[in-house]
């Protein structure tokens, strides 16, 4: 169960959720196979979160700069309402187009939409950094050969 889930539209796709407040658990959780959505036919990904829990830490920016970082995984738009946070729209690059901050009350109108090419981390998730180290060792490998020839 997620505090606060994240819902792709557009073809209803599945997205990962996350629980800012603890480090073990404050990673998406990405299916199997390494990648983020199983489809990438959805235009836009809401987060409806209840940031009243929070008191006045600093979890609401915590739990909103979440929301920044899975906008630029996912290369989608990320519309954010929270009734005790901070309320916002996220473009694909991780700017913020639109924002209300926490404790301010007011709307946003999302009216326009511009869409981006899927993002290399979305098309291929965790699958980067196995070839990364793999490569990394080789690269250790190959220099310890050279050195001992």
């Amino acid at each position: 169960l997620c505090h606060a889930p994240f819902l792709a539209y557009g073809v209803l796709g599945r997205s990962p959720c996350h629980k800012p407040s603890s480090s073990t658990r404050g990673t998406p959780r990405v299916p199997p196979g390494g990648k983020l959505y199983k489809n990438h036919d959805f235009d836009i990904i809401v987060n409806i979160s209840e940031d009243g829990w929070f008191g006045q830490s600093i979890g609401p920016e915590q739990h909103f700069v979440h929301s920044i970082f899975r906008a630029i995984e996912s290369g989608k738009y990320v519309i954010r309402s929270a009734n005790n946070g901070i309320a916002a729209i996220v473009n694909p690059l991780g700017f913020v187009e639109e924002k209300i901050n926490f404790n301010e009350v007011g709307y946003i109108d999302f009216t326009k939409m511009r869409k981006i090419q899927p993002t290399v981390f979305s098309k291929y998730g965790n699958k980067i950094f196995g070839l990364i180290i793999l490569l990394y060792i080789f690269l250790i490998f190959s220099f310890n050969r050279i050195e001992n020839e």
